[in-house]
């Protein structure tokens, strides 16, 4: 009876190992189907973008060639502009937004930084207890005493 009980295990083990095969081919084959899928839409993506992209291109061109030569109220506009040297005043109210939007983009990662500081610093002291500190600031800044 201990002979058969052994094979009966035996046979069961084997099922199982053969069940568990039978899975990770199966999760193998749809992580492969998973990744031809990603990457038809990741071509998709692209190749939609790069459509409207000529579309907005190609409906320009024929709205410059619908008014190509004539006079328009759009050519009296640009020759205001010119007049008013429109060109320079249009280059400082960019930059004057570049420059804001840098500073507020700034002052928000240095926040956020301060924020997480302490929860980086306690899950980095979990993964290596004997790690030593960096010796920057909360905000990411360097000490004053480093920068001297």
């Amino acid at each position: 009876m201990g002979e058969a009980s052994r094979r009966k295990d035996l046979d069961r083990q084997a099922d199982r190992q053969a069940k568990e095969h039978e899975l990770q081919r199966e999760r193998i084959r749809l992580k492969r189907h998973q990744a031809l899928i990603d990457a038809g839409q990741s071509i998709a993506r692209t190749f939609i973008r790069w459509a409207a992209v000529v579309l907005v291109f190609w409906i320009g061109g024929r709205c410059i060639d619908s008014i190509a030569g004539k006079d328009t109220k759009f050519s009296a506009v640009v020759e205001l502009m010119t007049k008013v040297q429109a060109d320079r005043w249009i280059a400082y109210i960019v930059a004057g937004v570049a420059t804001g939007a840098w500073a507020l983009e700034r002052r928000t990662r240095q926040r956020t930084i301060k924020e997480n500081a302490e929860y980086v610093r306690e899950l980095e002291k979990k993964i290596d207890p004997r790690r030593s500190s960096s010796g920057l600031t909360a905000t990411g800044k360097p000490r004053k005493e480093d920068v001297a």
